[in-house]
């Protein structure tokens, strides 16, 4: 099957998986009905889905539950055709009719059938049917650019890229030239080395067992399971037999090598070893000369591990200070509805209390359990089985919102993932979710309804992040974005007035069906959750995304 026939395929199931749960937004239903109208093999898939829906509703909890279907237990088939125009509006009980035993096996030998039942287990957003819940995200993703090491601390650091990107604690960076302008990196390559870069340097990652330094220093500590790792400077390569060196290299080209302990060998640009050097030992030679002086001693400072370890400690204290501010300043705002920055608690607590300027919307915590959040000691709430959650209810009618959850995701193993859901989505009330798929799912049931394109990748898992999504009615618009940065937006459908209502946190509790497709557990952690009854601009937006993704630290 094609590509292009894969993301159709997907497409339709998720618009008839929405009309299922009663998230279908009037244009939507239009789309579908368009898409049913076109294609037979459209209306077999719909037909399917809303036969094996129905029959499984039918069955008992219990049997639900065990995993075990009888043959008996179902009956069913497929209608030879069914009215095309307005399909998308029609009842999900239209399934609901007698079959037979005989038209029943007719039915699930269809490939129609069989696919669907592989959706509804949730392998059907992989590329192939072979693959678990949990692995799909990555099978999901082109594994197109390689990623050779992780970016596993950092202290005050300015990134001069041309790419422009800022790479965050706990990015997996891929191939390529990386110009590191002030501060500390530290990079521990895939191959099991670990080195601490020092700005300003310019390092190429050409591989998990290779790198290269154009201009600047480092400090690279080796095991003896990744000896063999290599860094390359403009006349020789170091080539590490399990040791600890520093490297320095001004832009002019001169060079310096010194062992701290262990062995590295130097060799040629033609690949010919021409010395050995032993703990103690270095040279250095200058920028228009191939001779190699020795050194006796270190002859500047290069920051080690331990160093970097207390410089970070200190950057984390100073930025906890900064967040502290930024905490009161959300907490004060009269806007604010709820705000939860998870502080102040203890491990026994089973409510969750509000830091807002409303202090009735405290919440109540079920099955999570406090853990820590992006820094020592800073306080989570980690969701791990499919009971997590917390509960809250804000009636309040809204004309604006805007909606925030930091949140580490430790896994993305359902078709999709909670992150506020209103309990029954009735009109006019929320769902925002992430789709398996890694794309963000945001609807006010007839308001605003955005899917956006696939925006978390498997190098995002275990990291923290900014979800943020915001509506306002007077504008006529809302907006996705992702740590500070806008990733989709769209026009208001209608003008009314919205709400939360009782709502859940990472969690839905779906009491009207049984089906894989009803959980929507998330699973991570969660230390700071904000919603507003005010649309906050882009700017307020990545200020607040700034100032939190400046307190991380996962080298505690």
């Amino acid at each position: 099957m094609s590509a292009h026939n894969q993301d159709s395929d997907r497409h339709l199931l998720e618009l008839i998986a929405d009309l299922q749960d009663g998230q279908l937004s009037e244009e939507k239903s239009e789309e579908l009905s368009a898409l049913l109208e076109a294609s037979s093999e459209a209306r077999k898939t719909y037909r399917a889905f809303m036969d094996l829906h129905a029959q499984l509703e039918s069955l008992p909890v219990e049997e639900l539950l065990s995993g075990v279907v009888n043959d008996d237990s179902l009956s069913g088939s497929m209608d030879d055709d069914l009215p095309s125009a307005k399909i998308a509006q029609l009842s999900p009980s239209i399934a609901k009719k007698k079959r037979t035993k005989s038209d029943l096996v007719k039915w699930f030998t269809s490939a129609a059938a069989i696919y669907v039942i592989s959706m509804i287990s949730v392998y059907w957003l992989t590329a192939n049917n072979t693959s678990t819940p949990s692995s799909s995200l990555e099978n999901h993703f082109s594994t197109s650019i390689q990623e050779v090491a992780i970016l596993t601390q950092t202290v005050e650091v300015i990134w001069e890229n041309p790419d422009a990107v800022n790479y965050s604690v706990g990015h997996a960076l891929p191939k390529g030239l990386f110009n590191l302008k002030e501060g500390l990196a530290q990079l521990e390559f895939f191959n099991g080395a670990t080195v601490i870069i020092e700005g300003p340097t310019v390092i190429e990652l050409i591989s998990p067992e290779r790198a290269r330094v154009v201009s600047g220093k480092l400090r690279a500590f080796v095991p003896e399971m990744a000896q063999g790792f290599t860094i390359e400077g403009p006349k020789f390569d170091a080539v590490d037999l399990g040791t600890e060196f520093v490297m320095s290299i001004d832009e002019d080209g001169s060079s310096e090598v010194f062992v701290i302990d262990g062995k590295v060998d130097l060799h040629n640009k033609g690949g010919e070893k021409f010395k050995s050097l032993q703990s103690g030992a270095g040279v250095k030679n200058g920028h228009d000369a191939d001779v190699f002086q020795p050194m006796e001693q270190l002859q500047q400072n290069f920051i080690g591990r331990r160093e970097m370890v207390e410089f970070s400690k200190h950057q984390t204290e100073n930025n906890a200070m900064l967040w502290a501010a930024h905490r009161r300043r959300w907490a004060e705002d009269p806007h604010t509805l709820v705000y939860f920055d998870f502080e102040d608690h203890q491990p026994w607590d089973r409510q969750l209390n509000g830091a807002g300027y409303s202090h009735s919307n405290d919440a109540a915590i079920i099955g999570a359990d406090w853990s820590e959040g992006r820094w020592y000691k800073k306080g989570a709430l980690e969701f791990k089985t499919v009971n997590d959650r917390v509960r809250l209810n804000i009636p309040e009618p809204l004309e604006a919102i805007t909606l925030m959850i930091h949140i580490r995701l430790d896994g993305i193993s359902n078709w999709r993932n909670s992150f506020l859901m209103s309990d029954e989505f009735k009109s006019q009330q929320i769902h925002w979710q992430l789709h398996e798929s890694g794309r963000i799912k945001f609807q006010i049931k007839g308001i605003c309804d955005h899917l956006s394109e696939e925006t978390i990748k498997p190098s995002d898992i275990g990291r923290w992040s900014y979800f943020t999504a915001v509506c306002d009615i007077k504008e006529k618009r809302s907006w996705l974005y992702l740590n500070g940065e806008l990733i989709d937006s769209c026009k208001t459908q209608k003008s009314l007035p919205f709400s939360v209502g009782r709502a859940e946190i990472c969690n839905w509790k779906n009491s009207k069906r049984i089906t894989n497709m009803s959980v929507r557990s998330t699973n991570g952690h969660v230390d700071e959750f904000l919603i507003l009854k005010r649309a906050l601009s882009a700017d307020e937006i990545k200020s607040f995304c700034s100032l939190g993704a400046l307190s991380e630290d996962k080298n505690k």
